[in-house]
């Protein structure tokens, strides 16, 4: 697959002051308690987590990945190691008048790095009234269900999060401010979360964004074994770039749309500068103790076709059994954006044949590339080791439509009808 060109100056100058501003934060945090004669070990907590897995399939045609995120794709024949393994090393502070502070770094399967890439939580958080809480810096995008524990094995019965639902979302926090309401309601646990604030996302290099505002609510209902979460959020693309080839596509289409306007349309497909996506979510959970059922469904809805709009979700069913929770899980996705093809205008003049309708090929290939419609079944167990120590092994069963396998890679030639791929995975988490 294809990469993106050099990144601009102005990007490369905000990882660059990003990194100032953690680096201030880490030194900061010490020297402010030293400053006070305050004991270090009175107000900063280590923790972390880590997953150390093995993964293979039985397809020579798909290569698996988790996400959309540029990550290293596993196909039949090979035991990949990196699919979920991950390490994440976390610094706490709290401070007197309820000031708190944290950093989170993380250490994952990527094919590329980029410096500030590896800081998912970098904020200082304040309490101004009992049930108010306002956070500044680097947040995760609080939206789904395991927005906040993505990255932490341990935390879910899974070996990794539902793909279908989870592996489309091309970011995970975003830099800004967030505020949180937690009213008495109905003898439960309420919060109401409003944030804004700016991301990067990378749907697999496909469709890169830098800077883009986004902003959204969220509201989490906590009572007795039941949580229920809702969230919407709306993103801006800004700042876009693709691959080098979709360029030059779309420069070509737009040279003949003076006598072609449907070049001109096709050309229109290929852009997503200043085009809005909207996530909308629901989900619960029950758990009591025993039973642990999931399900959550979210819609996203996109004006640009280069990240088609879809309908995903998934249900969970997982019960304990000593140590043990086998579990079962059915994740589903769906385009809501009807395909389009566009077909070589009729009529040229025959100099022109060979070349229009190889710009119209390529164009009507590059608009069905994202596609995903798949479904996975997945079988598999959780044993807990220890408190903080879990063993899962896990079976999925994924049906891929043709011409719909936006969450995998392939060599080409694109393969060719609906595929069945099984995927294997043994992974060990653990906390500490």
């Amino acid at each position: 697959m294809q990469t993106l060109g050099t990144k601009n100056s102005k990007q490369t100058k905000k990882h660059k002051i990003f990194l100032i501003k953690v680096c201030l934060l880490l030194i900061l945090q010490p020297s402010l308690a030293i400053a006070n004669n305050f004991n270090l070990n009175d107000f900063f907590m280590v923790s972390g987590f880590a997953t150390l897995g093995a993964t293979t399939t039985d397809s020579d045609e798909l290569g698996f990945r988790p996400t959309l995120y540029p990550s290293k794709e596993v196909y039949a024949g090979e035991i990949l190691l990196t699919t979920d393994s991950v390490l994440g090393v976390q610094l706490d502070g709290n401070f007197p008048d309820s000031i708190t502070s944290t950093v989170q770094l993380v250490f994952q399967n990527r094919t590329k790095y980029e410096l500030d890439e590896f800081v998912h939580l970098a904020f200082i958080g304040a309490t101004p009234a009992h049930n108010v809480k306002i956070r500044l810096g680097r947040i995760k995008a609080d939206i789904y269900m395991l927005s906040d524990y993505r990255d932490v094995g341990f935390a879910y019965p899974w070996a990794r999060p539902i793909v279908e639902f989870y592996g489309p979302i091309p970011f995970q926090h975003y830099d800004g401010f967030d505020i949180r309401y937690s009213p008495d309601f109905a003898g439960g646990n309420l919060q109401i979360l409003a944030f804004i604030g700016v991301t990067d996302l990378n749907a697999a290099d496909w469709v890169c964004s830098k800077n883009s505002p986004i902003y959204g609510v969220n509201i989490l209902f906590e009572k007795g074994n039941w949580q229920f979460r809702s969230g919407l959020a709306q993103l801006e693309y800004n700042d876009v770039s693709t691959w080098q080839t979709v360029k030059e596509l779309k420069d070509a289409l737009i040279e003949i749309s003076s006598f072609l306007p449907s070049a001109g349309d096709l050309a229109a497909d290929l852009d997503a500068e200043g085009a809005k996506t909207t996530y909308a979510s629901f989900g619960s959970i029950y758990d009591d103790g025993n039973w642990i059922l999931q399900s959550e469904i979210s819609l996203l809805d996109t004006d640009t076709r280069l990240f088609p709009s879809s309908m995903q979700g998934y249900v969970s069913a997982g019960r304990r059994i000593g140590a043990f929770t086998p579990y079962l899980t059915y994740g589903i996705i769906e385009m809501t954006t009807a395909s389009k093809k566009i077909a070589t205008p009729s009529g040229l003049p025959p100099s022109l044949v060979t070349s229009v309708d190889y710009l119209y090929t390529k164009a009507n290939f590059f608009n069905s590339l994202v596609r995903m419609n798949q479904q996975t079944l997945s079988l598999g167990v959780r044993w807990d080791i220890t408190d903080k120590t879990d063993l899962k092994i896990q079976w999925s069963h994924s049906r891929v439509q043709e011409n719909s396998e936006g969450l995998w890679l392939w060599s080409d030639p694109r393969p060719e009808g609906d595929r069945n791929v099984n995927i294997f995975t043994i992974n060990l988490d653990f906390i500490f």
